[in-house]
């Protein structure tokens, strides 16, 4: 059972506070806790996160075929991208789960996660009304969303690039990180043979670095490697 400061804790890094706390509760009970469970809530939460990464998909690429979007929309609503947002969360700490489900570390498994994300979106639909459903979603997602660079491997490309010019692997570092937990903007910078090559920032540690190596790639080989 999670503590009221777990609880509160986990609306802090949500940026939500909700005003029926029940539909929080049920959002984080596995069914192995006992009945109301977060099954009802996964059904509506799948759905809410689908509409709604599908309007932000087509109002950022109005160039884009059905097909295009379907498969971005595809990536963004998969039990892995579920996952990593429950993860940054910290979500697994508040599941409620019976005892086995404890044992078997029932709070590390990529489906309960998954399944406890989404029902979390329905909570939040459900507490506050669509908007602050799109709210919680764009928070959480927007870097992934809208930005389509980021399904390339713009780290990879750069060390195959300094390793053909036969230059030592680019090296990356967090220079600071700014705002609450639950919105927090990592600024990183790669650094090569040649100094600084490039800086990036995103709501995560990885975006930031990715965003740097597609701009140290855009600066060595003067293209736009997002092209």
């Amino acid at each position: 059972m999670p503590s009221a400061a777990d609880l509160q804790g986990l609306m802090d890094r949500m940026g939500y506070s909700f005003h029926d706390q029940s539909l929080l509760l049920c959002a984080l009970t596995h069914p192995s806790y006992g009945e109301p469970d977060n099954q009802r809530m996964e059904f509506l939460g799948d759905a809410t996160l689908g509409f709604l990464i599908a309007e932000t998909l087509y109002r950022a690429y109005p160039q884009e075929q059905e097909g295009a979007l379907t498969a971005r929309r595809a990536r963004l609503v998969c039990e892995a991208a579920l996952v990593a947002v429950a993860v940054r969360l910290d979500l697994g700490r508040c599941i409620r789960l019976n005892k086995g489900e404890e044992f078997s570390r029932g709070r590390e498994k990529k489906r309960v996660l998954a399944d406890a994300m989404e029902a979390l979106i329905a909570a939040v639909c459900l507490d506050g009304g669509i908007e602050c459903a799109r709210d919680f979603v764009r928070t959480l997602w927007s870097d992934v969303t809208l930005s389509p660079d980021l399904t390339k491997d713009y780290k990879g490309g750069l060390q195959q690039h300094l390793q053909a010019a036969g230059e030592p692997l680019p090296v990356y570092e967090v220079i600071m990180s700014e705002g609450p937990p639950h919105d927090r903007i990592f600024h990183s910078r790669v650094t090569g043979a040649r100094g600084v090559l490039a800086e990036g920032s995103g709501k995560s540690k990885k975006i930031a670095e990715q965003l740097a190596a597609k701009r140290a790639l855009e600066a060595l080989t003067g293209e736009d490697s997002g092209s």
